[in-house]
């Protein structure tokens, strides 16, 4: 019987794509099923489309709304969140070393889980190549090497084709988790996604 597969389509700029990248592990494990790490451009894909930047903070009345929805989903699941002092980070190069993550042998969950705890946990500014070689180091990766490798023009020009990808599989945000042909956005759908990997 073939592994059922869910693909995690996030940008590190999202708080909600951190949240269902912190809880989203324990549900494929439930389910008996494998995540494919997705990154994407936000900015760029919101540029596509021709929508604003951050639509979740459009209005200071929609921002403050927002922030107390993040403080009440991290106390209700026990993730620990604090709204960076940066905000939004250029995400760019933390993005281009998720997308090598295979070639370099590195476990895309541990890269995705430690940049987002750096900025969503420990406000790091994850745009300063030191904090990502940092990350990088406590992986047991050559950064140097990895953020030379990363900012190879094939390898930005792989970011831009991800994100045109992402546009042209329905995503219009982050995150979305896609199941066989179904797309689900946002955090608080990761029950949507338990029931179709269960089918």
């Amino acid at each position: 019987m073939t592994q059922k597969t869910v693909e995690l389509f996030f940008d590190f700029s999202s708080p909600n794509a951190y949240f269902a990248a912190m809880m989203l592990p324990a549900v494929a494990e439930r389910a008996g099923a494998r995540i494919e790490y997705r990154p994407f451009f936000l900015g760029g894909l919101f540029k596509l489309l021709g929508g604003p930047m951050t639509p979740g903070m459009s209005t200071p009345e929609k921002a403050a709304a927002s922030m107390k929805d993040l403080e009440r989903w991290s106390r209700k699941h026990g993730v620990p969140f604090r709204f960076p002092s940066r905000f939004p980070l250029n995400t760019l190069g933390a993005l281009r070393v998720a997308l090598l993550c295979d070639e370099l042998a590195l476990a895309p969950r541990a890269w995705v889980e430690a940049v987002f705890r750096a900025y969503w946990v420990d406000d790091r500014d994850i745009s300063d190549e030191s904090v990502l070689a940092e990350l990088l180091t406590a992986l047991g990766k050559s950064a140097p090497e990895v953020l030379a490798l990363a900012g190879a023009p094939e390898v930005k020009d792989a970011l831009r084709a991800a994100t045109e990808a992402a546009r042209s599989r329905g995503v219009f945000g982050a995150p979305v988790c896609i199941v066989g042909d179904e797309l689900f956005f946002g955090k608080d759908r990761l029950d949507f996604v338990l029931d179709a990997l269960s089918a």
